[in-house]
């Protein structure tokens, strides 16, 4: 699934685009969504994410925010503390903490618990995913799901990312999650039954061996998704593009466009569509930083 043309002049951008803005946010074990270099390069102490919708473009002065996550790092750029805000008519109705132990692993895994967790609707805490490590070896990582038991296989050598090597080397059950390739760098995730029938994949296509993500596709019969990411010519990412298709025709896309200055991202707009129509809703995310003082 590697890209064969290569892209020298693409310039790394402050959240990975292999995670986030990706069902991987809800993985909580692999807070590997930032650049920790460029978080630690910018002295990036802590950032809060506000997301806003509605049915036309707005401002962030529009409406209170539907949701608000805010991220603290400690001075190596890793990621300390997850927290999330849940708002309906601007009044918080569901709140949870997570808090990382230790550093990150040479794979990205770091150990976290639950903090405080506050419900006023629901348990906003299910909609995420803690692994506990279980065993490591050359050829693949294991982990297992604190809450269902399921297990989560990382087959990290391509020679053998075959079915038949998976099979015999895994013996995966059908609820079992596999990703060839690393945590950081995933290059397929999948679940599959009796050997050869695949479910819930998903690809990612990078530009040749570099870290930089070009498309993400994955398919739910009977809708098939991809995902473009977006580089203007000087090499900073400008946002991506998500398009619908079946049976190989184009159904809708949703255009998602950064706003980023000196490397940080500072907004992101969703926009929806369908066909040529310019109607459609509308997110918008807002990213504010505060730093650590300079010695």
């Amino acid at each position: 699934m590697q890209a064969e043309d290569e892209q020298d002049d693409l310039q790394p951008c402050i959240v990975q685009l292999q995670h986030y803005f990706t069902d991987n946010e809800s993985n909580l074990s692999f807070p590997v969504w930032f650049n920790d270099s460029l978080i630690r390069q910018h002295g990036i102490q802590s950032i809060s994410r506000s997301i806003y919708m509605s049915s036309d473009a707005l401002s962030e002065d529009s409406l209170p925010p539907k949701e608000v996550i805010n991220y603290e790092f400690d001075t190596n750029g890793q990621l300390i503390t997850f927290h999330v805000n849940h708002y309906y008519e601007n009044v918080n109705v569901g709140s949870a903490s997570f808090h990382y132990i230790g550093e990150q692993d040479q794979y990205g895994y770091c150990d976290v618990t639950k903090g405080k967790i506050i419900n006023e609707y629901d348990d906003i805490s299910q909609g995420y995913t803690i692994y506990n490590k279980e065993k490591y070896t050359e050829k693949y990582l294991v982990y297992r799901d604190e809450d269902s038991g399921d297990f989560c296989f990382y087959m990290l050598e391509e020679m053998n990312w075959g079915a038949l090597s998976v099979d015999s080397i895994l013996n995966p059950k059908s609820e079992d999650l596999i990703v060839l390739g690393t945590p950081s760098l995933p290059v397929k995730k999948y679940k599959v039954k009796n050997r050869v029938n695949e479910s819930d994949v998903v690809g990612f296509n990078y530009y040749g061996s570099s870290p930089f993500v070009k498309t993400i596709d994955y398919d739910k019969y009977p809708f098939h998704y991809r995902r473009t990411i977006c580089y203007s010519s000087e090499g900073i990412c400008t946002g991506f593009v998500d398009s619908t298709y079946s049976n190989n025709e184009f159904l809708t896309r949703r255009v998602s466009s950064f706003l980023v200055k000196n490397g940080i991202l500072e907004t992101v707009e969703h926009k929806n569509s369908s066909g040529n129509s310019e109607n459609g809703s509308y997110q918008y995310e807002q990213f504010t930083y505060t730093y650590f003082e300079s010695e």
